[in-house]
């Protein structure tokens, strides 16, 4: 599970997610994500683009999940874009079109 910032400015950030997003605990994802854009980072709206992701686990939907509700705390939003082919059949089998903007 690897991210790198492609953008970014004082309100939007776009991250890109390379290989399978698959931590060990949900609360990985977020910390990681943390590191990569910084404690003010669910103040912000942030798009992860998942294309070059082709595997995700319960534990990375967790990580997810958990980051959208602290976004929506903190007032600001996570959206996901691209998701490859096997992750978007895990998002609709999962119904996380209701909970996520999925560009």
């Amino acid at each position: 599970m690897k991210f790198h910032i492609v953008e970014g400015d004082d309100e939007r950030v776009h991250v890109k997610s390379v290989g399978p997003i698959a931590p060990d605990a949900p609360e990985l994802l977020a910390e990681k994500l943390v590191d990569l854009v910084g404690p003010d980072m669910y103040r912000r709206r942030m798009r992860l683009n998942l294309e070059d992701s082709e595997f995700i686990t319960s534990a990375g939907i967790g990580g997810l999940l958990h980051c959208h509700k602290r976004f929506a705390e903190h007032g600001g939003e996570l959206s996901l874009a691209s998701p490859s082919r096997a992750v978007r059949q895990t998002f609709d089998l999962m119904r996380l079109g209701t909970v996520f903007r999925i560009d």
